[in-house]
């Protein structure tokens, strides 16, 4: 079921009974019972959740809930969950069966998680799932948070969060459920939460590989949200690099230092029979992380984005760590994410065999290339030298700063539960403030605006398109005076021709008429301009 040891400070997701409170009272305190998050779905981060527990009795007890047919009455279910629920009260407060989360819960067991998640939502509309553990389990209320739900490779399709609880805890709720269906009694209500450590600097650590598609396009979505939030987040890579037991690596997987031949660094292969190596990714794993080292400054901010100053060498300290500390010291490397996030594109690993060796993942000159389109003021050779001379140092660190798995984000010290996607990653960033930074308002409203603080982060999109309306608006106004003008000077011109042509035509009628009563029109004067009146 791919449960997985976590030696870090889980991702437990809180579950509190609201009603009935004689089922509250057996949760002390205040009814909360403790559970582990999965990996896969997306957790309501920063939010208090409320909904109505729904049970139902699987209809096959080694292959329970793993089907809709997995459910006793899961046509009655279904037809009951379309159906228009009346309001009801409890205490204080009145809501309507509609507008609550329908909370399932489902017995462990039989077949993955994904699966149990994935029937719940698809089949019957569930906005989240509780997993009860089995019986013969050796987890308990006090252990099941350092437990870890894995997706088994088809949970990314799951939009919804799911929670493994004891056995203990989860039959407790199953018990007060069906004796509370049978009297008939109103439905057990339970308010689901996720709260993650705060800080007024949010820390973020991220395994992944140089040689991953997944963790480079994440890497890319993510780059806005990060330079938004550029002084208020420390960002943190690690690389998942391993050893092997089989002292013979004839596939190369493995990276050995120059100045520590005795060492070895390995990694999975990306492209299996292609040219590319795990000893490539590595070898690239490494000239990341010094460009990362040599590039690093570390950036002075108190108070959000006053007091700005950038000084290299220091080290960041979390403030937890140092109550006393007043100015936030975060490492930054614009250079590093400028690279991250442009490396796969320009030296990929699909269509490497047919790609010159100097074009592809694991060549030298294509990333070197690719750091001096990035930044011409990067000392390569410093790079370089931190490869030959910190490289064994730098490598045997991250080996044994291991994760729980190969693409693994923490936040605060807290490993992050859900899928790896930039709004649901960086709605649990939010969360994790003291005080929320104000670009997280726009972040939480999911608006591709967040694409931009533009240059210094002091614009987003809402500002630049009111800008531009106001630009648009002012050069309209202008161009309308100009007109407006332009036409009064043209409608007095022709108003004054016209004028002037009715005179002359009536004169010229005037001269006709008295040359026929015997005026010789040889002596008639010219029409030209009328005479200019002095009185």
């Amino acid at each position: 079921m791919y449960l997985i040891l976590s030696f870090l400070l889980s991702a437990h997701g809180q579950i509190r009974i609201v009603n009935p409170e004689s089922l509250a009272e057996q949760f002390p305190p205040k009814g909360a019972i403790i559970g582990s998050t999965a990996t896969f779905g997306a957790p309501y981060y920063g939010e208090r959740v409320l909904g109505r527990m729904i049970y139902d009795e699987p209809a096959d007890d080694n292959h329970p809930h793993c089907e809709k047919e997995g459910y006793k009455n899961w046509l009655n279910l279904q037809t009951q969950l379309n159906k228009t629920r009346e309001d009801f009260e409890n205490h204080e407060k009145i809501f309507k069966q509609e507008d609550l989360k329908r909370i399932f819960v489902v017995n462990r067991g039989g077949c993955s998680f994904v699966r149990k998640v994935l029937t719940a939502e698809q089949e019957f509309n569930a906005h989240a799932v509780i997993i009860v553990d089995r019986k013969d389990s050796s987890l308990r209320t006090e252990t099941i948070q350092s437990i870890i739900m894995a997706d088994d490779g088809f949970g990314g399709n799951i939009r919804i969060p799911s929670i493994l609880v004891s056995h203990q805890d989860g039959m407790q709720l199953i018990n007060a459920y069906k004796n509370k269906k049978n009297a008939g009694d109103l439905d057990i209500m339970l308010e689901l939460e996720w709260d993650v450590p705060s800080n007024d600097v949010v820390i973020m650590d991220m395994w992944m590989s140089s040689a991953s598609t997944q963790s480079y396009q994440f890497l890319k979505d993510f780059k806005p949200i990060g330079e938004n939030l550029f002084f208020h987040l420390q960002f943190i890579p690690h690389y998942d690099i391993y050893d092997m037991d089989n002292p013979n690596d004839y596939n190369k997987f493995c990276y050995v230092p120059v100045k520590s031949p005795s060492s070895r660094y390995c990694a999975d292969d990306p492209d299996m029979h292609g040219p590319i190596t795990g000893e490539d990714v590595v070898e690239e794993d490494l000239r990341q992380i010094c460009l990362w080292t040599t590039t690093l400054e570390t950036v002075h901010s108190e108070e959000g984005e006053q007091n700005k100053e950038i000084a290299k060498g220091d080290v960041f300290i979390p403030k937890e760590e140092n109550p006393l500390q007043d100015v936030q010291m975060l490492n930054k490397s614009k250079q590093f994410w400028e690279y991250v996030t442009k490396h796969l594109d320009r030296c990929p690993i699909n269509g490497a065999s047919d790609l010159p060796e100097d074009s592809r993942f694991g060549s030298k000159e294509c990333s070197e290339k690719l750091i001096k389109e990035i930044d011409p003021s990067i000392e390569i050779e410093k790079i370089n030298a931190c490869m030959t001379d910190l490289g064994p140092d730098l490598l045997e660190m991250h080996m044994m700063n291991v994760a729980w798995a190969p693409l693994a984000i923490r936040i605060n010290g807290w490993r992050y539960a859900g899928n790896l996607e930039k709004d649901l990653v960086a709605k649990a960033l939010c969360s994790g403030y003291t005080v929320q930074p104000p670009e997280c308002e726009i972040i939480l409203k999911g608006e591709d605006a967040l694409i931009g603080l533009i240059n210094s982060g002091d614009w987003n999109w809402s500002q630049i398109i009111l800008g531009g309306l106001i630009i648009i608006a002012s050069i309209a106004l202008i161009v309308t005076l100009i007109m407006r003008k332009c036409f009064r000077r043209t409608f007095r011109r022709a108003l004054q021709e016209e004028v002037m042509l009715e005179v002359q035509s009536a004169m010229a009628d005037y001269k006709m008429m008295a040359g026929e009563e015997g005026e010789d029109p040889k002596n008639a004067r010219s029409l030209g301009r009328l005479p200019r009146w002095s009185a």
